[in-house]
């Protein structure tokens, strides 16, 4: 595997030079909407398990059975599915900051690249930890930010979130950079 600079060399323009690289936290996490996200994914699943067993233990049609599986496939894949798809997300992610742009390589499936001009950064808004790790978004942040980085649902919306670091180390450091190279 190629080491993180030399992903970027490619998008590089002539004259570009990084200025610093970086990657997600990786491996499984929890997030700030797992307090919702996994009382509600155990009663979506154990309510969809519940009325399949009654369809077919009461003899209700066959029909009414085979509708309750897409639900149990919803349920399992907002028990555990999404853990696994969020780690996969994030363990094909890179960040970089050349002295003219933010790059971004993400995509589950195809290699997706954002790109955001330095100098035509609006806003940019951090959030951190205690141990340093955090996200950088570049752009206005909704409210709710918070709730949907790391969930899939929001790719099938309307809702899009800005273009961020998310969950990288050293936050604060990585925020200087960029406001530093602001003009």
């Amino acid at each position: 595997m190629k080491n993180i600079p030399e992903l970027f060399r490619e998008e590089l323009k002539p004259g570009e030079r990084l200025v610093w690289t970086g990657r997600p936290r990786q491996g499984l996490m929890l997030r700030p909407s797992d307090w919702f996200f996994i009382p509600f994914s155990l009663l979506w699943a154990g309510l969809a398990v519940f009325l399949e067993y009654l369809a077919f233990t009461r003899g209700i049609s066959a029909v009414w059975g085979l509708l309750g599986i897409p639900f149990i496939l919803l349920g399992l894949y907002l028990v555990f599915g999404r853990f696994f798809v969020d780690q996969k997300r994030r363990a094909k992610a890179y960040y970089a900051i050349t002295n003219e742009r933010i790059i971004i390589l993400s995509g589950l499936f195809n290699q997706e690249i954002k790109t955001l001009e330095i100098k035509n950064l609006q806003e940019i808004n951090t959030t951190r930890s205690s141990g340093g790790w955090g996200t950088i978004t570049f752009g206005p942040a909704h409210p709710l930010d918070w709730f949907y980085y790391g969930s899939s649902f929001m790719e099938i919306g309307r809702y899009q979130l800005s273009p961020a670091f998310d969950n990288i180390e050293a936050v604060k450091t990585v925020y200087l950079i960029v406001k530093r190279l602001q003009p």
